[in-house]
C-alpha cells in the first residue's frame, strides 16, 4: 500500500524543463536585478524568472556539461553548491562549480564516442521552493550549462484514492 501511494505521488508530478509558460506574468518579470552581482570571473550568470502558477510548484536546477562520451552508458556527476546572501536585501543567489563527472555504467556500446550532456546532482538544488516573485540569479562556472525543471502536481489527477482490495 505505501510503495502504491509513493508511486502515485510520483505520477503525479509533472516535469516541465526550461519551456515557457502561457500564461499571466509573474512580479519577477518586473523586478530589478540590480542588486545582484553582474559577472564574476569564471562564471557565467543566469536569471530565471519563473511563471506565475496557481498551483503549488517546486523547483529542480540542472547543471550539467557536455562532454565526450557514448549514448548507450549512464553517467553521473557531481557540483559544489554555494548559497551567497547580498548583504542588506535579504536575497541571495547560488554559485555553483567543481562539476566532476563520477562513475558510468560499462556497458559495450557498438557507436563510437560523441558529444553527450551530462546533467549533474545535487541536493542542495532539488526540491527547491518555487517563488514566483523574485528572479533566481545563479552562476554557474565557465564551460557548464543550467536547465531547470518545474514539479507540479496536476490537478486533475490529485485527487485520486487507492483501490480497496
Amino acid at each position: 500500500m505505501k510503495k502504491f501511494l509513493e508511486a502515485s505521488y510520483i505520477a503525479l508530478l509533472a516535469a516541465t524543463s526550461t519551456v515557457a509558460f502561457a500564461g499571466e506574468p509573474s512580479e519577477a518579470q518586473s523586478k530589478s536585478i540590480e542588486m545582484f552581482p553582474e559577472e564574476m570571473k569564471g562564471y557565467t550568470r543566469h536569471v530565471i524568472r519563473l511563471p506565475k502558477l496557481e498551483d503549488e510548484a517546486r523547483l529542480e536546477l540542472l547543471p550539467g556539461m557536455v562532454v565526450r562520451g557514448d549514448t548507450c552508458n549512464k553517467r553521473l556527476a557531481s557540483v559544489n553548491v554555494e548559497r551567497e546572501s547580498i548583504q542588506g536585501w535579504g536575497y541571495s543567489y547560488y554559485k555553483i562549480s567543481d562539476f566532476n563527472a563520477g562513475p558510468s555504467t560499462l556497458m559495450a556500446c557498438p557507436s563510437g564516442e560523441q558529444d553527450i550532456k551530462v546533467l549533474a546532482s545535487n541536493n542542495e538544488l532539488q526540491n527547491m521552493r518555487y517563488n514566483d516573485r523574485m528572479p533566481l540569479v545563479v552562476f554557474v562556472e565557465d564551460g557548464m550549462t543550467l536547465d531547470y525543471k518545474i514539479w507540479r502536481v496536476n490537478p486533475e489527477e490529485a485527487g485520486l484514492e487507492a483501490p480497496v482490495e
